[in-house]
């Protein structure tokens, strides 16, 4: 992130920043698996809302721009657990410390561009009211990408994003013992607001 700066500074145009915003995860379909004792989880695809907010940096050279950011983003999922006919629901959230860096054309106050995405989990909560049910095998570095556009209006910046994922969170789950491997990938939306000094 330091060399990633001083780059940055080198090119001798732009700053450096807070941001914040909204991110909307989802699956592209429902995850559903079935467990030998006739119990099953299902991953649901319906968009979960998160934040993040941390450093943001813009750096301009003549035509491009580079913008590498430091972002501490929660995110989640809506789940259910089965047993026979008998629904428990709850909420998985994720705590992330992300590295993103957009690389990308820069027209008057319009900026369009993509990059990677690098991700280290910080911790894993779950509502689930019995979590000996079952656990989660995550990962904790994980890498994605991203394209969107944005605007540049003074100091203040606009971001749209589309977030994919390049690898797992997480290589499956835990239940009675039995380890099942469960993918639940997922993709974002993100919307954000920085200010730059």
């Amino acid at each position: 992130f330091a060399l990633m700066l001083s780059v940055g500074v080198m090119a001798g145009r732009g700053g450096i920043g807070i941001k914040a915003g909204l991110n909307f995860s989802f699956l592209p379909e429902n995850l559903e698996q079935t467990f030998g004792t006739g119990s099953s989880l299902i991953a649901y695809a319906d968009t979960y809302s998160g934040y993040h907010l941390g450093i943001t940096s813009l750096f301009v050279m003549p035509g491009f721009f580079l913008q590498p950011e430091l972002l501490y983003v929660r995110s989640g999922r809506d789940m259910a657990y089965y047993e026979g006919n008998s629904p428990i629901f709850f909420i998985e959230d994720y705590h992330h410390l992300t590295l993103p860096v957009q690389l990308g054309i820069k027209i008057g106050p319009l900026k369009v561009g993509a990059g990677p995405i690098f991700s280290i989990l910080l911790d894993h909560s779950s509502d689930l009211t019995n979590p000996s049910l079952l656990t989660h095998k995550l990962n904790t570095l994980a890498m994605g990408y991203q394209a969107g556009a944005g605007l540049k209006i003074g100091s203040l910046m606009f971001d749209a994003r589309y977030e994919g994922s390049l690898s797992n969170i997480g290589s499956g789950i835990t239940v009675g013992g039995q380890d099942i491997p469960f993918d639940m990938r997922p993709r974002q939306y993100v919307f954000s607001v920085g200010l730059l000094f």
